[in-house]
């Protein structure tokens, strides 16, 4: 058979992503070796996916269900997981969650509340999205796809690992007055590197004082403290500040749920007339682009959240896998002084959530891939978890191999390697 007429037979191939297609190449290489760096997703201390156990019953619990069913559900989502995800975000004493006062949707992970959320900005806001340099690569992908200009802002000082404070207020105090800026609200990806309290104060006045628009992406929550309390106080302190913004949230990273994509876009509203009112034009948005949300991930989270004994469970278990990250990092650390690699590597463990920003070049990066079997994105952000008792000495080997031999590349991301 053929066809009389291909209309997409001329289509340029598209890049691959540059974060999914390191995880797809770990995949299918056949090197009894390999180690797993790329992918954002925990890892255990064998290496493999991990489950938490709360999460696991949960689904039990929602299979078993005799009166599950798989209706549609509505524009907005699950009430009880809207309900029990503002107060994930927010606490469940927060004065916003408990008036009633913060507009929420289910959305399709973190990735589509932050695209909800573009969309619904593009609408009503129309300022340009400030974006940090580095910052999570799909940020402007979506930022784009939505219809807005980004512009960037710097983050860390040239050729170090160190917050560049000062660029990143000038910056913002040069804005126009209802551009959208970007914050992560703790560990940011891929620089481990977050304000002071001090700082977000002084960031909070300034875009009030300037009439901003703070757009908070909250995906690596309790990963910069081991405490959800203490990685909300940089919202709180926008929200003291009587700062309206918006947060997209993600349970990929909190609760493991990558593949199920559970997330939620919450807006912070003056009254309850108005939460009703962006919750339509918010219900406008989704149904034509996804509808409604997943279902089964959606049930899972909020039988985990609902439930005091299983957040104290889900917590327990939580504390155990970041003390384990915090380990890796000492440890390759130690290696790293052992072994004598050259450079200062003070920043792996002044970083912190789940990645390290190593500052490898590309060609560093490519290096520890092909020959090494080290799969790192190109960036040269790595997932600490890949690291093991069995594979952290001969990681830090090929770590060593690629600074001496490989480091004289012009696209280094600091020259502190």
């Amino acid at each position: 058979m053929h066809l009389t007429t291909d209309h997409f037979r001329n289509l340029k191939m598209a890049p691959p992503d540059s974060i999914l297609s390191v995880d797809q190449a770990y995949k299918e290489d056949r090197n009894s070796e390999k180690m797993d760096f790329g992918v954002a997703a925990y890892r255990n201390e064998k290496g493999g996916p991990h489950v938490f156990k709360v999460v696991r019953k949960a689904l039990d619990e929602v299979l078993a269900d005799p009166e599950h069913d798989f209706e549609y559900l509505p524009i907005e989502g699950l009430t009880g997981f809207c309900e029990e995800s503002r107060k994930f975000a927010f606490g469940a004493d927060d004065p916003f969650v408990k008036e009633g006062k913060i507009a929420t949707v289910q959305t399709p992970g973190g990735t589509g509340a932050l695209r909800v959320g573009f969309d619904f900005l593009k609408l009503f806001m129309k300022g340009d999205v400030y974006i940090s340099d580095p910052t999570w690569e799909t940020h402007k992908s979506i930022v784009e796809k939505a219809g807005l200009k980004h512009v960037e802002y710097p983050y860390l000082k040239k050729g170090t690992f160190d917050f560049d404070f000062d660029s990143m207020y000038n910056t913002f105090s040069q804005a126009p007055h209802g551009s959208i800026i970007i914050l992560h609200q703790c560990a940011h990806n891929p620089t481990g590197v977050d304000p002071t309290m001090d700082q977000w104060k002084k960031l909070a006045k300034l875009v009030k004082e300037k009439g901003l628009f703070p757009f908070f992406d909250s995906a690596l929550h309790g990963w910069a403290s081991g405490s959800l309390q203490k990685d909300r106080e940089p919202m709180e302190i926008f929200l003291k500040e009587g700062l309206q913004l918006m947060v997209a949230q993600s349970f990929s990273k909190t609760l493991g749920l990558y593949g199920e994509r559970v997330g939620a876009l919450h807006v912070v509203c003056s009254d309850h007339d108005t939460v009703e009112r962006v919750l339509s034009q918010l219900k406008l948005i989704v149904r034509p682009m996804y509808s409604n949300a997943p279902a089964i991930g959606g049930r899972i989270a909020w039988k985990v959240l609902e439930n005091p004994q299983y957040v104290k469970q889900w917590q327990e278990e939580f504390e155990l896998m970041f003390k384990r990250v915090r380990k890796m990092r000492q440890e390759l650390y130690d290696e790293i002084q052992e072994i004598g690699i050259k450079g200062n590597w003070d920043h792996l463990v002044k970083q912190t959530g789940m990645f390290f920003y190593t500052g490898l070049s590309k060609k560093q990066c490519q290096v520890l891939t092909e020959k090494h079997h080290a799969y790192v994105t190109e960036s040269g952000r790595m997932t600490v978890s890949g690291l093991n008792e069995g594979n952290l000495k001969r990681f830090a080997r090929a770590l060593k191999d690629v600074v001496d031999n490989y480091g004289d590349d012009s696209e280094n991301t600091t020259n502190d390697i």
